[in-house]
This record gives C-alpha cells, structure tokens and sequence, in this order.
C-alpha cells in the first residue's frame, strides 16, 4: 500500500483504463448509488467541477457523501463541496479511488473529515463465471418485502458490525421514506436454524451489481453463510458483472469465489461526533 492516498499506482494486475468514470466500474458504479441515494424522498443532488455529491435528511455517512472525477483537481470545487456537506450537520463520506485529485482531499480535510478506511480493495468478476449459490444445511435465505423484513435486516447488520443504534435507525429509513416498498435495491437474510445469520445488498448501477453490508454474525462463520449472501444476489441481479469494495479479511474469500482485485476504495469520513463508535462498521465482513 502506498502512503500517500490518491496518487499512487495500486498494485496488482490491474487494467490500464486510467479510471475514466464514463467506462470504469468503480467510478460508474458508486456515481449511480450516490444518484440512487439522492432520489429518495427529501434527498438532493448536486454536480459541480467534476464532483458529485447528495445529500438526505438521514443520519449516517452512507446516504450523504460526494466523489470527484479524476479532472476535478484545482477546479475549486472541492472545498465548496465538502463545507456543504459538513454544514448540514450529518456523517458524510467522500468516495476515495486512485486517480481522485489529491485537492479533492484536502477540501475534505479542511471541512474535518479523515480517512475512515484506507485502500479497501476493489474486486471484480464475471457473475456468468462464479459458481451458482447452494445453501448450507440448516440454512436458509429470504429477500426483504416488508416493513418487519427490513427492519430485521438493520438489527442484523448492526449486531454483525457493532456499530450505535443510529446506524440501525438509519438503515431502515429509506424503506421506511418510501413506505416500505419500491427501494432502490435489494436486501436478503440468511437464516441458520431459524436464526437471523447473515445479510446482504444488492444495488445494480452504472453497469454493476455491487453489494453493501454484507456480513455473517461471528457464531454462525465458517457455515458458507458468506459464500451464500455473496453469490446468490449476483446471480439475481440480471448484471453482467460484478464489483464491490470489501475488507482486506474478505478480500481472501472473494478470492476464493473467484473475484480479481481491480484497485481500491477509499473513504473519508466527516460530520460524525464520535468517529470511533464506527470503527467497526467497514461493510464486506463474509
């Protein structure tokens, strides 16, 4: 890993594609949830000097936050942008790749955010490649319809990643905002004799079917629960590939399913009083 965010080479294989958001899929695919995101009810957003950025009444860093394109550096957008997000007083995340504009990061700073997590790696497959879901014995799974589902579904994520009651409440908001029905992506909980085990989400833009939150409680690992809330929203999605950010201990088991590391995502972090109560909540725990 390099030292400095943003201006290093990733290491690895990766294609020399330069990052262009209108082709490359970490770019099209975060723009597109970022765009998901602002449509829901009371959401807003906004484009400026190579950047993107929403912003919602709801609480927590995943639904307000902002990414650059690779030209937006010294366009003096950056520092606008970030004191726009940190001004309305909720978490926010600026979306880091390798090629953002290292002043796209120095606005951020400057608006007081810090970098949440570094480098998380960016992995990619071909879901007509990955072998088809086979649940565990003991194991079942059900995608989230109803106001009780999606409800049970933020409890989960939350005892999976131990993070505060807001990230629960938050996670249930835009179900919630939409009256329970036409949400812009998919959920499914994996149940392990009759108990709530693991979830996942599917949200399909710019191209990829990318998953969100995907965890396993630590009692019920090792089951192939990871393997399942993975592989069977991908082949649902109807998307030729795949690709999401995970954590480097998911990293191996992405690996082992057949996913390539394609770079990296980074995020920064601001509006949060008390950054440590998230410390845990990183996403992509099989």
């Amino acid at each position: 890993m390099a030292d400095t965010i943003g201006t290093a080479e990733p290491a690895g294989p990766f294609p020399a594609r330069g990052y262009d958001p209108r082709v490359d899929p970490a770019h099209a695919h975060l723009r597109a949830y970022l765009a998901a995101v602002a449509a829901l009810p009371g959401g807003e957003l906004h484009e400026s000097g190579g950047l993107r950025w929403c912003q919602t009444s709801i609480a927590w860093p995943m639904f307000n936050g902002a990414i650059a394109s690779p030209d937006a550096g010294d366009c003096g957008a950056a520092g606008p942008v970030a004191a726009s997000l940190a001004g309305a007083g909720l978490p926010w995340f600026l979306w880091v790749l390798p090629d953002t504009p290292a002043d796209v990061m120095e606005g951020a700073a400057r608006a007081g955010a810090f970098e949440f997590d570094r480098q998380a790696p960016w992995m990619e497959a071909r879901i007509a490649e990955l072998d088809d879901p086979e649940p565990p014995a003991g194991v079942t799974i059900e995608e989230v319809t109803d106001e009780a589902g999606y409800r049970l579904w933020a409890a989960t994520l939350r005892e999976i990643y131990e993070f505060p009651a807001l990230g629960e409440a938050a996670w249930v908001k835009p179900a919630e905002l939409l009256a329970w029905r036409d949400v812009p992506w998919r959920q499914w909980i994996a149940f392990a004799d009759g108990e709530p085990a693991g979830v996942t989400l599917l949200y399909c833009g710019g191209g990829v079917a990318g998953l969100f939150g995907v965890g396993t409680k630590p009692s019920m690992r090792r089951r192939g629960i990871g393997r399942l809330v993975t592989l069977l929203p991908l082949k649902e999605s109807g998307e030729e590939l795949a690709g999401f950010f995970a954590t480097p201990d998911g990293e191996a088991l992405y690996r082992g399913l057949g996913f390539e590391t394609r770079g990296w995502v980074s995020r920064w972090l601001g509006g949060l009083p008390d950054p440590g109560a998230l410390d845990r909540a990183r996403g992509g725990n099989p």
